[in-house]
């Protein structure tokens, strides 16, 4: 038998479908994490401050074109150490809800319309939906007035709360992207502020600040514990306009598909980008399509029965917030158990309320003092308003 030549064997691989592109993997001497370049005329941009990072350094096209879902969730690993089964599935379910396919390519600013049901109002760095763009002011106000907050802050985020189009993909989205944001940029107890400023405002990977991504940081899993978390402090950030966003199982229902198939369309993704042999994260995947279904089972049993049904929803009234405000300060666990978060019955809920409606003279002085400079946020009454109308 003739041996083959290495042109005759590169046509052997290309024909048989092979990947010719080596695995993505994180070099922290990377030259690319020096080479930063804002966007110029011409080059597309999204509202997303992370991608929009990673065309700037040139882990995306610098131009913000020709981008498919393998280059997204490649870049997000050697830029930002990301696992990849998260931006997995975020680019598939806007891919999917765009009616593209996962070989079609895309421009950063694509991410943007409203077919791909990404963008979205409670954002640090952008406008609410319609309201224009502008990173460094809008994330000023946020970072000077969160470092000066009271323990009791509503009295300054009333005013912008009460007027936000504040439904539940906006406030699943905004807990996703916040533990995204402090699992690359930190752990899951926070991230330096400067290296927070310098993707938000900049749009620049921190590395020369000392920031040192890590590989496979922000698991599944961890992710979605920690988003749960970031929705505990308050029951403004769990009563959206049309539901509540509270456990772990609420943030995996707002990134189901409809497509049947949707778990193993990313585990080809992933296969694709040659991430086939990290066992871990396909058993993730795995273990919340069985919380999926468990959920699922659990409805199906209690539907056709009314006392059933009806503790059903006495669960989900009470036992969200009991459990979110209950262990708001517990570290997230991998693999933890969803059914958790629906289980827990208590009154902390009302006592909580009742807590919230008996004004505390010295506390409102105390907020006053802080933020007479910011009288635009200075809607109390506007906020209470809001949260009666969730107790009721």
């Amino acid at each position: 038998m003739k041996p083959q030549t290495p042109h005759t064997f590169l046509l052997w691989l290309l024909a048989s479908g092979l990947s010719l592109a080596e695995r993505p993997r994180l070099d922290l001497d990377d030259a690319r994490f020096k080479d930063w370049k804002p966007a110029g005329d011409g080059d597309s941009r999204s509202a997303c401050p992370g991608l929009n990072s990673l065309a700037n350094h040139g882990f995306l096209p610098h131009d913000g074109t020709g981008i498919n879902a393998q280059s997204v969730v490649r870049a997000c690993f050697e830029g930002f150490g990301m696992s990849p089964e998260v931006p997995a599935i975020i680019v598939l379910k806007g891919l999917e809800d765009a009616g593209l396919g996962i070989n079609d390519n895309f421009n950063l600013h694509d991410a943007d319309r409203s077919s791909w049901k990404i963008e979205h109002s409670r954002s640090f760095t952008r406008q609410d939906i319609g309201s224009g763009r502008s990173a460094r002011r809008v994330f000023s106000l946020p970072a000077t007035g969160l470092g000066r907050c009271s323990p009791r802050p509503r009295g300054l985020w009333g005013g912008v709360l009460s007027t936000a189009n504040y439904d539940r993909a906006a406030a699943g989205h905004g807990a996703v992207e916040s533990a995204r944001l402090l699992l690359m940029l930190g752990s899951a107890e926070g991230a330096q502020l400067n290296f927070i400023r310098s993707v938000l405002e900049q749009e620049k990977l921190p590395r020369d600040l000392g920031w040192e991504p890590q590989e496979f940081s922000g698991r599944i899993d961890v992710m979605l514990d920690v988003a749960a978390r970031s929705q505990a402090p308050d029951k403004m950030l769990r009563c959206a306009s049309n539901g509540r966003v509270a456990t772990r199982l609420d943030i995996i229902k707002l990134f189901e598909s409809s497509s049947p198939d949707f778990t193993e369309r990313v585990k080809n993704l992933l296969r694709d980008t040659d991430f086939d042999d990290e066992a871990s994260i396909f058993e993730a995947l795995d273990r919340i399509d069985g919380e999926k279904k468990q959920d699922e089972a659990d409805q199906k049993s209690t539907e056709c029965d009314p006392d059933s049904q009806s503790q059903v929803h006495e669960s989900d009234s009470d036992g969200h917030d009991r459990d979110s405000e209950g262990d708001s300060g517990s570290k997230p666990e991998e693999g933890s158990n969803a059914k958790r978060d629906d289980e827990k019955d208590t009154e902390e809920d009302s006592d909580e309320r009742d807590d919230f409606d008996e004004d505390d003279p010295e506390e409102d002085s105390n907020t006053d003092d802080e933020f007479d400079e910011q009288d635009d946020f200075d809607e109390q009454d506007e906020s209470d308003k809001r949260n009666d109308d969730f107790d009721e």
